[in-house]
């Protein structure tokens, strides 16, 4: 397993982190003995989770400002083609990334887990319409909630986290 997480992290030092997910994820899927992470493979799991949702994110805003500037039909056709297919990919990678921390990675330590769903549910909320945007929304601010209770049980004073993009 530190094989693993030894890649991946390397995976994401050189900004491939789509690679280092895979690693991961194929590992939880495929290993019938699983254990708690070390906080160090915690943290390597959230980077590069986060990391894969918020370049797709940042694309996602991106190519919607080139489309509002786009006057010819093939060119927008185009564009929202591959708006579409960044929407499927974030929506994938979040799919796997909240199944594995509901069947694995929810340990003693559930602020991680708790701050990535969190963070997650703040980019869908950032992408989704209607309905959908409040619930992501929600679900987002309550996340965010839990770890915050979190370290404040730990800490005995407030803390402020800069991670909480819903409420900024």
């Amino acid at each position: 397993m530190e094989d693993i997480f030894a890649q991946a992290s390397l995976s994401y030092l050189t900004n491939r982190c789509d690679e280092g997910f895979e690693l991961i994820y194929l590992f939880f899927i495929t290993s019938p003995n699983t254990r708690l992470l070390t906080p160090e493979e915690e943290e390597v799991f959230c980077l590069i989770s986060i990391n894969i949702i918020e370049k797709r994110y940042k694309s996602w805003i991106k190519l919607n400002r080139i489309l509002t500037q786009t006057d010819n039909f093939l060119k927008r056709q185009s564009i929202e083609n591959y708006i579409n297919q960044i929407l499927n990919e974030i929506n994938m990678y979040s799919n796997k990334i909240f199944s594995l921390i509901e069947k694995y990675l929810l340990s003693e330590r559930k602020y991680f887990s708790y701050k990535i769903q969190g963070d997650i549910h703040f980019f869908l909320s950032q992408i989704s319409k209607y309905e959908k945007k409040l619930q992501h929304f929600y679900s987002s601010l309550h996340f965010y909630n839990q770890s915050l209770e979190i370290c404040q049980e730990n800490t005995n004073e407030f803390v402020s986290t800069t991670y909480n993009k819903a409420l900024v």
